[in-house]
């Protein structure tokens, strides 16, 4: 009727025989549908504005951690970081397994990295060692070609002066022989006297003795140079 769009409905009657009809608008049949449609379409609207709230401080809860954890992954990664410094380990969630994970992994690094430099320490040691040894070894043989000559030297001059003695004592002897020439005797005498002769025959084999004792101490502290020089000692 007019264009008006009607929803109808139609029984007929048993007892009269009649035909019963209802027309309604559409606007009023469809009416409750669309008050609920347009309550749905408000309720979704706070529903999903309510979800992206929720998600939003979950997500950033979630993140959050996370963001931190990275941080500190990025700080400890730097060469001059602190590597003393530990991620926290007791959150109950996987970032607090990943921490735990992560500590045990510093912790194994850094006990690599003290049994490195260890390591590195003993090397240094060892080539040190093997230096002062060279270094030894230098020394000893020089010193070892003069102290040769110097105590074969040594041991000619003691037999010398040994010799040297008796003749002096063989002339002492011949002195009586000398005594109707007194002023040849005087004059023996003042040179003995001045030369302390009776010192000099005792103290010129201790002197030598002396210098022989050195020597040997030196060649001793040289055999010793060249014992620690070797590789296997």
């Amino acid at each position: 009727s007019k264009g008006v769009g009607f929803l109808a409905s139609f029984k007929r009657l048993e007892s009269t025989n009649w035909i019963l009809a209802a027309n309604y608008r559409l606007s009023e049949a469809f009416e409750p549908i669309i008050r609920f449609r347009n309550y749905f379409m408000v309720g979704m609207f706070f529903v999903l504005l309510s979800a992206a709230a929720l998600s939003w401080k979950l997500g950033s809860g979630i993140a959050r951690p996370i963001e931190g954890f990275v941080s500190k992954l990025n700080v400890l990664a730097k060469p001059d970081s602190d590597r003393t410094q530990r991620l926290d380990d007791l959150r109950a969630d996987e970032l607090g397994v990943l921490a735990a994970s992560f500590n045990t992994l510093l912790d194994t690094e850094l006990r690599h990295e003290h049994e490195l430099e260890e390591a590195q320490i003993q090397v240094m040691q060892s080539e040190k060692l093997a230096s002062v040894g060279q270094l030894a070894a230098g020394v000893a043989h020089e010193i070892n070609n003069p102290i040769g000559f110097i105590n074969s030297n040594l041991g000619s001059l003691k037999g010398q002066v040994e010799d040297l003695l008796k003749v002096i004592e063989a002339y002492k002897k011949a002195e009586p022989a000398l005594a109707g020439h007194a002023d040849l005797l005087a004059a023996i005498e003042q040179a003995k006297a001045a030369a302390d002769l009776e010192f000099l025959q005792g103290d010129m084999v201790n002197l030598i003795n002396e210098s022989l004792d050195g020597v040997n101490r030196v060649k001793k502290i040289v055999d010793n140079l060249k014992d620690f020089s070797r590789v296997d000692t």
